[in-house]
C-alpha cells in the first residue's frame, strides 16, 4: 500500500546537514585536503629546499589562505578568553565581550572594534 509522504519529510529535506551536504562543508573539506598535500610536499622538499621550491610552497600557502573564511575576531576573544580562565591569568587579560557579541559570535562579529582588554 503506497502512503502518501507527509509534509515533514519536504521540511525537513531543506535543513542543512552536517553530513557534507553543505557547501560549507565541502569548501572546509576540501581545503584541508589542500594544506595536508601542501604540507606533504613541504616535507618531500627534504631539509635544503631549493629557493624557488620556498617561494612556490609559499605561494600555494597564500593561495589556500586567501580562499579561507575571515577570522571571527570576537569568536576569538572569547577563546582567549577561556584559555586566560584555564591557565589561570590575571582577569586584566580578559577581553570586554558582551552579551549580544557572545550571542552571534560563532556567526558574525558584533562590535569586534570595539574589543578591548578589561581595565586592572
Amino acid at each position: 500500500m503506497n502512503r502518501p509522504r507527509r509534509a515533514s519529510t519536504s521540511r525537513r529535506s531543506r535543513v542543512p546537514r552536517a553530513s557534507g551536504d553543505e557547501p560549507s562543508t565541502q569548501r572546509h573539506n576540501d581545503l584541508a585536503r589542500e594544506y595536508i598535500a601542501l604540507e606533504k610536499d613541504l616535507v618531500a622538499a627534504g631539509d635544503a629546499p631549493s629557493e624557488s621550491c620556498l617561494r612556490a610552497l609559499q605561494a600555494r600557502r597564500l593561495d589556500l589562505e586567501a580562499r579561507e573564511l575571515p577570522v571571527l575576531r570576537v569568536l576569538d576573544a572569547m577563546c582567549h578568553d577561556e584559555l586566560v580562565t584555564a591557565l589561570g591569568i590575571e582577569a586584566a587579560e580578559r577581553s570586554n565581550v558582551g552579551g549580544w557579541q557572545r550571542l552571534c559570535a560563532h556567526v558574525v562579529d558584533v562590535g569586534a572594534h570595539r574589543l578591548r582588554k578589561r581595565a586592572a
